[in-house]
């Protein structure tokens, strides 16, 4: 009876940690979650970025989209879109060589876009921008 009662044991505890791995990381989100996040829209600026690189004889290309979560502002945004892509230009041309090629620039990039577009144009709807391409050449 030592040995089944170890089986059982044993099944127990593979059976208990399954279903608290698929609770943790399989399963869907809850509805709270789900429900307390804004739609979010996408909104185009124009072709890709190229961009002169500070003190490098290389070039930037990127193309990039922004996410808004209110599709009311994208009219406007449309109105704007040369300050739009003023300020991400603006925001890739302050970049070295060296700083292009560190881990995690696109994340730094992409909050300074952000941080620099909403102070340029009040945008606090604005929640981040994707790069769909990213190339230094």
């Amino acid at each position: 009876m030592g040995k089944t009662l170890k089986i059982i044991i044993a099944v127990v505890l593979v059976v208990v940690v399954g279903v608290a791995a698929y609770r943790l990381v399989l399963s869907p989100r809850n509805e709270a979650e789900a429900g307390d996040k804004k739609p979010e829209f996408t909104y185009s600026p124009g072709d890709y970025f190229v961009s002169n690189i500070e003190d490098s004889s290389r070039l930037l290309k990127a193309t990039i989209v922004l996410s808004v979560n209110d599709q009311s502002k994208i009219e406007y945004m449309t109105e704007n879109n040369h300050v739009i892509r003023d300020t991400i230009i603006q925001t890739l041309r302050e970049k070295n060589e060296e700083e292009l090629r560190s881990s995690g620039i696109q994340d730094k990039l992409r909050k300074e876009i952000v941080a620099n577009l909403k102070a340029r144009l009040d945008m606090d709807y604005l929640v981040t921008v994707y790069f769909e391409d990213f190339v230094l050449q």
